[in-house]
């Protein structure tokens, strides 16, 4: 299945990022924001990661400024592990207060599995950050 990209604005696309689970169509999704640099915000669960790879792909993305973070929930940054290693020299911004959880993500993955269950189970396990590719938001 090809993963859904809807153009929002010249400047501003929605990559849909389905994980397996029956009714989770357009809930999650990726932003890409291309102008006088290339953002992406979020990346969605460990298991759309190859999705959100083949749609940047598709797009041409093969160069990201910065990665943004809303925050560390694993449907909206749970495949970060996963986009960072396809783009290695991108610094990732995330809240200060989620930057260790993210380079061991140890506690954040037992509390998701305790709150979320098969769905976290669903959604893949996350996979460690390097800390140096970590840049606290201000």
């Amino acid at each position: 299945m090809t993963t859904p990209i809807h153009s929002i604005a010249d400047d501003l696309a929605l990559i849909e990022l389905r994980p397996p689970l029956e009714g989770f169509d357009s809930f999650i999704g990726a932003w890409l924001y291309q102008s006088d640099a290339t953002c992406l915000v979020d990346v969605g669960p460990a298991v759309t990661a190859p999705n959100l790879r083949e749609a940047l792909a598709r797009l041409g993305v093969h160069h990201l400024d910065a990665i943004y973070l809303t925050h560390i929930h694993i449907d909206h940054a749970g495949g970060i592990g996963q986009i960072a290693a396809a783009f290695p020299e991108t610094p990732i911004v995330v809240h200060p207060k989620g930057i260790d959880h993210l380079v061991d993500p140890t506690r954040l993955w037992e509390g998701t599995l305790k709150t979320l269950a098969a769905t976290a189970r669903a959604y893949g396990p996350f996979v460690p950050v390097p800390p140096e590719r970590l840049v606290p938001a201000d």
